[in-house]
C-alpha cells in the first residue's frame, strides 16, 4: 500500500511525500495524519482512499493538509505615538493577504504611510502586524505638513495683502512618493494694498531681516527650509514730491522725505511766492532702504518781494542765515526745515525791494540781520499814539489879537541871541494869559 501526503489538494504540484508498506489482507491501512505536515497547515490532515489492504495490493491512501488560521493586528500612530485604544485585531488564513484596514483619521491629521500592507498571514503572530501612521495636517489639504513648506503673507496693519497669501510647496520623488522638504524660494504671487494715506514700507521675516522691495525682490532670492511668515509694514504717506500739490501722497512713507517750506516773517513787509513747499525724498541704499544720514538739497525755487519801504534782507532757518536762495540750495539738510524771509526797512516810501530768490534777484548788500532805523527791532510811533492835553470845553472866550496891533521888535541880526530870547518870552506870556482866562471862565460857568 501507499500513503501519499498533499497540501491543499490532491494535485501533483501539492505533493509532499509518501509512505509505502505491506500488510495482511483485510487489515486496516495505517496512515499518520500528522506526518509531513508543513508549517502553517492544520493537523490532522484529511484522509481519503483505501481503508483496508486488498488481495491484489496496490492500495492507495491520500492525506491532505489544509491551511491553518492565525491572528493579526492593526496599530495606529499619530505623530509617531501609538494610540492603544485604536488597536484592531483579526484572523486570517495562512498565506492569505490582508489588503485593507479601518481608517481612523483625526481632525487636522492626514495619512502618512502604512507598514506591512498588504499583510501576508504567517505562522508568527508577532509579525502579523499592520502599522498605520497619521501626521499633522494643519492646513487640512490631506497631505502631512512635514512634507510641505508653507509661506504665509500677512499685513501688520494699515494695508492688506491679496492673492496667494498661503503658498504651499509639496515635495515628492519621481515615483510620486512624499519626501522630506529641500530648501526652496517663495514665489510671492501676491498684491500689496496700502490704506488711504499710507504707503508700503518694507517686508520682514520675524523682524530679523527686511526687504524694502514691494515685490519681495530680495526675499525671493533666498531659500527656506521651514514654514515662514512674511509680514508687510506700512507707514504714513500724507505728502508727496508733486511740486504743484505737495500735500498729496506719492506712495513713499513720509518718514523717508524732507519737507522744505518758505515763508515771510511778516506779510505786511514782504511776500514769498513760487514753490513755497517742496518735498525731497532721501537717497536709497543698494538694498532699497533709505539713507537717513545723507543730506538732501532744496530747490529753493521762490521769489521774495518787499512791500512799501521794505526790501528783502536775508533768509533764516532759525539757527543760520542765508543771503539768498543760492546759499540755501548749496546747503544740505537731514531734516525738515522752514526758511523765513526777513526784510529791511529802507525809510521813506515808494517802490518795492525784491531778492532772495538767487544771486540775480539782488539783496541789500547781501546783509544778514542788519539792523537799521525802522527795520526789524524798531517800532515806529505814529502821531495818534502820542498823548495830548485835553482841549478846553466850549464855549471859550478867546480874545483875538490883531497882528497889526502888536508891536514887534525888529528881528535880530545874525548872532543877536538876546532879541530871540525876548521874543520867545513874550509869546509864552501871551499863551499863559489866554490859558488862565479860559480856566477862569470855566470855573465861573461851573
Amino acid at each position: 500500500y501507499t500513503v501519499n501526503y498533499y497540501k491543499d489538494s490532491i494535485e501533483e504540484g501539492n505533493y509532499l511525500d509518501k509512505v509505502e508498506g505491506t500488510g495482511t489482507f483485510e487489515d486496516a491501512i495505517p496512515a499518520d495524519l500528522t506526518k509531513f505536515a508543513p508549517a502553517g497547515y492544520a493537523v490532522p490532515g484529511a484522509r481519503s482512499g483505501a481503508e483496508k489492504i486488498s488481495a491484489d495490493g496496490g492500495d492507495v491512501v491520500n492525506v491532505v493538509y489544509s491551511k491553518d488560521t492565525f491572528k493579526y493586528s492593526v496599530h495606529y500612530f499619530y505623530d509617531e505615538v501609538e494610540d492603544e485604544q485604536a488597536l484592531e485585531q483579526g484572523i486570517g488564513e495562512f498565506e492569505s493577504q490582508v489588503t485593507t484596514y479601518k481608517v481612523k483619521p483625526r481632525t487636522k491629521y492626514a495619512l502618512d504611510y502604512v507598514e506591512n500592507l498588504p499583510l501576508t498571514i504567517g505562522t508568527d503572530v508577532s509579525k502579523n502586524v499592520i502599522n498605520v501612521y497619521y501626521a499633522l495636517d494643519d492646513n487640512e489639504d490631506e497631505i502631512p505638513d512635514k512634507y510641505q513648506i508653507l509661506f504665509t503673507y500677512v499685513s501688520a496693519g494699515n494695508g492688506s495683502v491679496d492673492g496667494e497669501i498661503k503658498e504651499v510647496h509639496t515635495f515628492r520623488d519621481d515615483n510620486d512618493n512624499y519626501i522630506k522638504p529641500t530648501p526652496t524660494s517663495p514665489k510671492a504671487n501676491i498684491t500689496v494694498n496700502a490704506d488711504d494715506k499710507y504707503a508700503f514700507d518694507y517686508w520682514t521675516v520675524d523682524g530679523s531681516s527686511k526687504d524694502y522691495h514691494i515685490n519681495m525682490d530680495t526675499f525671493k532670492t533666498n531659500t527656506y527650509l521651514e514654514n515662514t511668515t512674511f509680514t508687510v509694514y506700512f507707514d504714513k504717506d500724507e505728502i508727496g514730491t508733486n511740486l504743484e500739490n505737495p500735500d498729496n501722497p506719492d506712495g513713499i512713507p513720509d518718514k523717508y522725505q524732507v519737507v522744505f517750506e518758505y515763508r515771510s516773517e511778516d506779510t505786511n513787509r514782504g511776500t514769498v511766492y513760487g514753490t513755497v513747499k517742496e518735498v525731497v525724498t532721501r537717497p536709497q541704499n543698494e538694498d532699497g532702504s533709505y539713507n537717513m544720514e545723507a543730506p538732501v538739497y532744496p530747490s529753493a525755487n521762490v521769489t521774495v518781494s518787499g512791500i512799501g519801504s521794505y526790501s528783502f534782507n536775508n533768509w533764516t532757518d532759525g539757527s543760520r542765515s542765508y543771503a539768498n536762495a543760492d546759499e540755501i540750495k548749496a546747503a544740505g539738510f537731514t531734516q525738515s526745515t522752514t526758511f523765513t524771509a526777513q526784510f529791511n526797512y529802507n525809510g521813506g516810501g515808494g517802490g518795492t525791494g525784491g531778492g532772495g530768490g538767487g544771486t540775480s534777484g539782488g539783496t541789500t548788500g547781501n546783509r544778514r540781520y542788519t539792523s537799521t532805523p525802522g527795520g526789524p527791532g524798531f517800532t515806529t510811533i505814529t502821531p495818534e499814539d502820542v498823548p495830548l492835553a485835553p482841549l478846553p470845553e466850549s464855549p471859550v472866550d478867546v480874545t483875538l489879537i490883531d497882528d497889526g496891533e502888536v508891536p514887534l521888535a525888529p528881528l535880530p541880526k545874525t548872532g543877536q541871541t538876546s532879541m530871540r530870547t525876548t521874543l520867545t518870552m513874550m509869546l509864552s506870556g501871551i499863551f499863559v494869559a489866554v490859558t488862565a482866562l479860559s480856566r477862569k471862565r470855566k470855573e465861573e460857568d461851573s
